[in-house]
């Protein structure tokens, strides 16, 4: 006699690695949730053991459990009753975040993907047609999103439906090449000038100057200043006399202990100078036995970097005096002002590095770009303003009196 009796066991994720559980009952009908679990049904048919992912919520997963039971005993069900549970597309959300074990990337995922769920109003995901990114992409047009944003935003769910093999009939690229997303122009990366950075180091304390110092000659990211580890540098050694020094480097690299992942999930060795080599050692000796290079007084990782550096651009007098906050706060007077972010140390980092010879392929190991398409951006601002190119105009023009 076949067996038609179909269990319950559930899948979840802890600590990047999957563990399967036994389903819990409350009482005879309802299954114990399970925070971050996908259910799965497991029955034989003939000898073979089949598997079936019955969803995240439990009361859906009941409900599978018992429709294939009713399959299993030889019953009819309609056509519509058969929709197979894994194709929800919240389900799919929940799946695709699983592969997303850096905690803001999947804040970031979770919210856009939510975000399309509520606009586009589908239950399953093979219900979700070219229309439906049309629809996405009219709502950020609708709010005043710029180009830029439109092709992100549509881009993300372009990335999340090629994860389970849905094609639409909608080319996700811009229509320069092609496709159905309206093209964007990007200005040229704004950078800080030697200036601007002089006022703002003068106006550092020395604790606020070895910070932003690290931004400036590392080029990193936030988080990756955030969570860096005095064992992430390789300090080169002294350099005798006749030899040519070598450079010391900060290796980016995933800490998973502490919740961080690089923006690849790969590590990369970032060269870093004197100057910042010379103050890392003196700033050590102020903070000898913590594990991360920049802490709050409880010890815990730095996350106050951006209003701090607010707070000393407005000291330095170096605001526009244009920007309004939300609350109608002018950067006159407070430290409010949007020309002041830790990205701008970044494209300035890179932008230097450029005009002072680095190439474009050497630039692309440190910086930890998947492509060059940005650094060209860079380098065509860098070039105009390098001084080999005002060797070249100078001689162009030099036979000229005026």
């Amino acid at each position: 006699m076949p067996n038609k009796k179909v269990g319950i066991f559930v899948r979840v994720n802890k600590n990047g690695k999957q563990s399967t559980l036994k389903a819990e009952w409350i009482g005879n009908a309802r299954l114990k949730p399970v925070p971050g679990g996908v259910y799965w049904l497991k029955w034989l048919q003939g000898t073979q053991q089949k598997y079936r992912r019955a969803g995240s919520d439990p009361n859906d997963a009941v409900a599978a459990q018992l429709r294939q039971e009713r399959m299993l005993a030889g019953e009819n069900l309609p056509v519509e009753a058969e929709k197979p549970n894994w194709q929800r597309l919240s389900d799919a959300v929940e799946l695709f975040l699983l592969e997303k074990p850096e905690p803001r990337s999947k804040a970031r995922w979770r919210w856009e993907l939510d975000h399309f769920a509520a606009v586009c109003g589908k239950t399953y995901l093979d219900e979700i047609d070219h229309g439906d990114i049309f629809k996405w992409m009219a709502h950020f047009q609708g709010k005043g999103s710029s180009p830029r944003t439109v092709y992100n935003r549509t881009s993300s769910i372009g990335t999340f439906l090629k994860r389970f093999d849905l094609k639409l009939a909608f080319t996700f690229s811009t229509r320069k090449k092609r496709g159905d997303i309206p093209n964007y122009v990007d200005p040229a990366p704004d950078y800080y000038s030697r200036e601007e950075l002089e006022k703002f180091f003068a106006a550092c304390g020395p604790e606020e100057k070895v910070r932003y110092m690290f931004f400036l000659i590392t080029g990193c990211r936030e988080r990756e200043v955030t969570y860096a580890c005095w064992s992430d540098f390789r300090f080169a050694p002294q350099s005798k006399p006749g030899e040519d020094p070598e450079s010391s480097i900060y290796v980016v690299q995933p800490k998973r202990d502490l919740g961080f992942s690089t923006k690849t999930a790969e590590t990369r060795d970032v060269p870093i100078d004197d100057k910042l080599v010379k103050a890392l050692k003196e700033h050590r000796t102020l903070h000898p036995s913590s594990r991360l290079v920049f802490t709050t007084k409880k010890g815990k990782p730095e996350g106050h970097f951006l209003a701090k550096l607010k707070a000393i651009a407005l000291r330095a007098g170096l605001n526009c005096g244009q920007c309004m906050s939300k609350k109608g706060k002018s950067c006159a007077t407070h430290p409010v002002c949007n020309e002041w972010t830790l990205h701008k140390f970044r494209r300035t980092w890179a932008t230097l590095h450029l005009r002072a010879g680095v190439s474009t392929y050497e630039l692309q190991d440190w910086i930890g770009h998947s492509d060059q398409a940005m650094l060209k951006r860079y380098a065509k601002n860098a070039g105009a303003q390098s001084a080999q190119t005002w060797r070249k105009v100078s001689n162009t023009f030099s036979g000229l009196s005026f």
